[in-house]
């Protein structure tokens, strides 16, 4: 990461995760108890680093508003479900794997578009571009990536969710202060929606003030059972761009922990037990 992200720190205080962070290191996994859950989550499940520029790059980052029309590049989607784009005659779609093996690229004008919450494997990918030669690769963020200009709100893969909350930085937004006290216990802060508030207006003032202007990806956490309204009432009449997260809190939980009995088991191969829920 790059300097631009000690003024974030500044900015947006606790309501945005930034930087990479370390492994989950409240288990300690007696070898000789059974029945133990080696991947019980604490508060000290999230440990923030410090950023570092090694892998990753912002250098290639831009929104809309800096350039003149797509016309001039050769777009290239690498989103899993890549969307077309009947105004520009000149789009591709690649996987970012296949768009850094493609040398005859360099020296092409690129505009790389992608899910528009994704913020850290392109930052990594704009680095190993710069890395290969590839020469003033633009990659465009937020809604006009792949909704062509209209504000849309959408549902994320939980495991999108904790790659960028862990990895680069995000505005999350819970839909009540139980929700929001959850996520602060897993060491995610969050703003919480207020009993009687409009969340469509949280979700307004949550990214005005603490999105950098589109720089950072919104998310909304609920319960699971309110993913599909959520979408529903986000997309009624949008206002910003905002992603729900799958699975909700639940969900979450059930990543980080399957994450945390991952790296448990990596740690101690004997006697480490697994347990459900």
């Amino acid at each position: 990461m790059t300097g631009r992200f000690t003024s974030v720190i500044r900015t947006i205080g606790l309501l945005c995760v930034i930087g990479g962070y370390a492994h989950w290191l409240g288990a300690q996994t007696p070898e000789t108890e059974s029945g133990h859950c080696a991947a019980e989550l604490d508060a000290g499940y999230f440990t923030p680093l410090i950023p570092t520029s090694a892998q990753t790059s912002e250098l290639c980052f831009a929104q809309s508003g800096e350039f003149d029309g797509a016309e001039q590049f050769l777009l290239i989607d690498v989103a899993a479900q890549p969307r077309s784009y009947p105004s520009v005659s000149n789009a591709i779609h690649l996987s970012d794997w296949q768009v850094k093996t493609k040398f005859f690229l360099k020296n092409k004008p690129l505009l790389i578009v992608a899910e528009p919450y994704k913020r850290h494997p392109l930052a990594r990918l704009c680095n190993e571009l710069i890395q290969n030669g590839f020469q003033h690769p633009k990659i465009l963020i937020g809604s006009s990536a792949t909704n062509n200009g209209e504000r849309r709100s959408a549902i994320a893969p939980v495991d999108d969710f904790i790659v960028e909350v862990s990895n680069f930085g995000v505005v999350t937004v819970a839909t009540n202060r139980k929700v929001a006290d959850e996520l602060a216990a897993l060491g995610i802060p969050a703003v919480a929606v207020e009993s009687g508030s409009n969340l469509k207006a949280a979700v307004r003032d949550a990214t005005i003030n603490y999105s950098l202007n589109g720089y950072l990806p919104v998310f909304i956490v609920g319960k699971l059972e309110d993913e599909l309204d959520l979408e529903k009432r986000l997309n009624e009449a949008p206002v910003n761009e905002a992603f729900v997260v799958s699975g909700g809190i639940e969900g979450i939980k059930a990543a980080l922990k399957t994450s945390a009995l991952s790296a448990a088991k990596r740690l101690h191969p004997v006697g480490v037990s697994s347990c459900a829920g």
